[in-house]
């Protein structure tokens, strides 16, 4: 379970770095919100990773 919400946030930074080919600042903001999301446990992907 919690190898799962590893592999899922450790996703979601390889998705945040990728967006720098296209701007930095959507990449820092993604990276920001996938912050915020794991440290408060709000938003739609505490409904799909338990």
């Amino acid at each position: 379970m919690i190898e799962q919400r590893i592999i899922v946030a450790q996703a979601l930074y390889a998705c945040g770095a990728a967006l720098c080919v296209f701007s930095t600042a959507w990449s820092l903001g993604f990276i920001i919100l996938a912050q915020l999301n794991y440290a408060i446990g709000l938003g739609p992907l505490r409904r799909l990773v338990p």
